[in-house]
């Protein structure tokens, strides 16, 4: 059963239809990158996931049921978004943001859970200061760990190493990678190819509102798609390390 499901899914934005008879899905233990060039759907297969964006054809489901009959509080209890915006209303402190993630909890064993994610993420020193106080990648790290505090076994990030330097987008990656190692689904769309073929289980490829492909890295990020879906010469080269993806702008006319 999966975690988080679209099938045939449509959804419209004004007046352009963003989603065009999408079928994706997420299951427990894997790590699925969406990627695609700016407008493709990235943002809108994650949101229509979580029931963030109405559908205006196909069905949404959340482990297994019609997200449109789940109530709220169920939504939230399977899943758990990140999305791209970083601001937040309040200046409270680390903790206190974390901790939201657990509203259930009686007040002190959220915070006590909180300070433990935090410490994981590297980001135990941040727990006291106010989020208002903190640099852009600091206030990404505190809302990336609410989101892993979150109870949901289905986990969707919208650009979440956007705005960090290298050694923290393969941290955050990396702890991404465990997660979904543990059991936890994990869809996060991201714009930098090579760190998608790095970490994902399955990529899905998105243009125009629809999937042109959805495979393994090696599979879903041929030259031929690439080409077609990027604008880009790409080739997958053996290293010592593994199969690399090694990419450059196509010329014009080529």
């Amino acid at each position: 059963m999966s975690l988080a499901e679209l099938s045939n899914a449509r959804a419209r934005i004004g007046g352009r239809e963003v989603l065009s008879g999408v079928d994706v899905r997420l299951e427990a233990g894997e790590l699925v990158a969406v990627v695609g060039r700016n407008g493709a759907g990235k943002t809108s297969v994650l949101r229509a996931m979580l029931g963030l964006l109405p559908l205006t054809g196909g069905v949404a489901w959340l482990a297994g049921d019609d997200l449109a009959r789940l109530p709220e509080r169920e939504r939230l209890a399977r899943a758990a978004y990140l999305p791209q915006e970083r601001r937040i209303a309040w200046n409270m402190a680390a903790v206190d943001i974390v901790a939201l993630a657990m509203p259930l909890l009686p007040d002190a064993e959220a915070k006590d859970r909180a300070a433990r994610v935090l410490d994981d993420l590297e980001g135990g020193h941040l727990a006291d200061r106010g989020v208002a106080d903190m640099s852009g990648g600091e206030r990404a790290r505190v809302l990336l760990a609410r989101a892993l505090n979150a109870p949901g076994q289905a986990l969707l990030l919208d650009e979440p190493v956007a705005g960090l330097d290298p050694d923290a987008q393969l941290f955050v990656l990396d702890r991404l990678r465990r997660e979904a190692d543990r059991g936890r689904g994990v869809m996060l769309s991201l714009h930098d190819l090579t760190l998608a073929a790095r970490v994902a289980d399955r990529i899905v490829v998105m243009a125009d509102g629809r999937v042109v492909a959805d495979a393994r890295p090696a599979t879903a990020l041929a030259p031929e798609i690439l080409r077609d879906a990027f604008g880009l010469n790409g080739v997958w080269i053996q290293t010592e390390a593994g199969p690399t993806l090694a990419m450059g702008r196509r010329s014009q006319g080529a």
